[in-house]
């Protein structure tokens, strides 16, 4: 069952390339976060099959911290609830990035690089939520850091870029 670990992982892969490499793929840097983001929907998929048909998806990744007898593992664990979250995430993260291509599409820097960093951020976005749902411990943080990035993605516009900087008080 760790082929459902590549959940969060696609999405953080077509994150990473158009991030990096967007500026040289120009509007094909769009199809990797969708990609990425469509197969994490087929998975979510699959793991709300097996969950509804009675299949324990528990895995441990690797041991952090191991101490005689007292051992924390990091791993997940997609019980009925973190299945039809996964789902419904994943089906809404789609739809959106198929959406933003034609959104974006008449956009003065598509293709440059600022709709290429709104693909990556919204990957980022799409990166975080599995791992939310499926951990106390990432509380919210990923998923907070991503959404001022997405919230500042028009820069050129003062208050959204104002609106994407968090207050230090």
């Amino acid at each position: 069952m760790l082929k459902y670990a590549f959940i969060p992982l696609l999405p953080f892969t077509g994150f990473l390339i158009a991030g990096l490499f967007g500026k040289y793929l120009k509007e094909k840097a769009a199809y990797f976060p969708i990609a990425g983001v469509l197969g994490a929907f087929i998975l979510s998929l699959f793991a709300f099959s097996d969950v509804i048909s009675g299949v324990k998806l528990n895995e441990n990744l690797y041991s952090w911290i191991s101490i005689g007898t007292f051992s924390v593992n990091v791993g997940f664990q997609i019980d009925q609830l973190t299945a039809v979250m996964l789902l419904v995430v994943t089906t809404l993260s789609s739809l959106i990035h198929i959406y933003s291509v034609g959104y974006m599409h008449g956009d003065k820097g598509y293709p440059g690089s600022s709709p290429i960093w709104r693909f990556s951020r919204s990957s980022c976005s799409c990166w975080s939520w599995p791992i939310i749902s499926w951990s106390c411990l990432w509380d919210g943080k990923g998923v907070g850091l991503c959404s001022y990035l997405l919230i500042g993605f028009w820069y050129e516009k003062k208050s959204a870029a104002d609106a994407g900087v968090r207050p230090l008080s």
